[in-house]
């Protein structure tokens, strides 16, 4: 991503920079030609990896907050307060993962509420991986849905949305040309996974999934594995058959930690994952794109 840059340019991407690094999401776009800021939105997104897309395409005409920010909490497992519960209910716009990932976001919500649930828009149902950020080809189709939803809440400004998502799926399309570029030499080759969390990017670079199905099935289940199921994820990372290892961080626990030792101990390519964005990235297309430049 290094450019030659005028002075000039080089003195604005700097002034930019200085705001770049908080938690995924946390910046305003600037381009023109909108009359919404005094009808801003009040949009609320439950987890921190949806945040920055909905930032990117919305600009100033909305205000968007997340419920759940850091690496610290499981979705799953996340039961509402009150006090979130009363914001999602006021929200005008909510935007959620779906597939049974954060269905107590979308419970929350009040009867006909402006909702983008992701896993709707990308055909997913429940009891599919819910990990679709980590999917480089749903980035367009959220870009477009919520265009459409955003003109039907703001119909006066329709050129801008349209030129914030024409904005945003550049930044999308390098991305995908990133992942193309790593499918032509890493097809075939193989990886296995603690979780299923990276499977999408895995699979979009064009990686073989070798995880044992029983183990993977008793990831996915948040399920304990038999012995079996361990023995044989055990002879996978040692036999040297795959090259890549993606070991979930954020689930980490004696067995995932005994995998780990295996992995190293082959000297099979470890991917360090984590459900939601990493506090040391702004942007979660950014994110991504850093984990697809590890894929060496």
């Amino acid at each position: 991503m290094k450019r030659v840059y005028s002075f000039i340019s080089l003195f604005a991407i700097v002034f930019a920079s200085s705001m770049l690094f908080t938690s995924c999401g946390n910046k305003t776009a600037t381009n023109a030609n909108s009359s919404c800021e005094e009808k801003a939105l009040n949009i609320v997104v439950s987890v921190n990896q949806w945040k920055s897309p909905v930032e990117d395409i919305v600009g100033k005409c909305g205000k968007v907050s997340v419920i759940i920010s850091g690496t610290d909490i499981d979705p799953h497992d996340y039961e509402p307060s009150s006090s979130v519960i009363t914001t999602i209910k006021k929200a005008d716009l909510l935007v959620v993962n779906g597939a049974d990932y954060d269905s107590w976001a979308s419970k929350s919500a009040v009867e006909g509420a402006h909702v983008i649930d992701i896993a709707k828009v990308a055909g997913a149902k429940e009891g599919d991986n819910p990990h679709l950020w980590y999917d480089p080809h749903i980035y367009s189709q959220l870009g477009t849905a919520l265009e459409k939803e955003l003109d039907k809440l703001i119909p006066d400004d329709k050129a801008y949305f349209k030129e914030q998502v024409e904005k945003f799926n550049e930044k999308v399309d390098q991305l995908l040309k990133k992942v193309q570029d790593k499918k032509e030499h890493l097809t075939g080759k193989k990886f296995v996974a603690t979780e299923s969390v990276a499977n999408y990017l895995a699979k979009a670079v064009g990686l073989e999934d070798v995880t044992p199905e029983d183990f993977a099935n008793a990831s996915a289940n948040e399920g304990e594995p038999s012995a079996n199921d361990v023995a044989k994820m055990h002879d996978v990372l040692k036999s040297g058959e795959a090259q890549f290892f993606f070991y979930n961080t954020q689930e980490e626990n004696s067995l995932t930690k005994e995998l780990l030792a295996d992995a190293q101990k082959s000297g099979i390519n470890i991917l360090e994952v984590t459900e939601q964005c990493p506090s040391q990235f702004s942007d979660t297309i950014n994110w991504i794109t850093h984990i697809v430049d590890l894929l060496n």
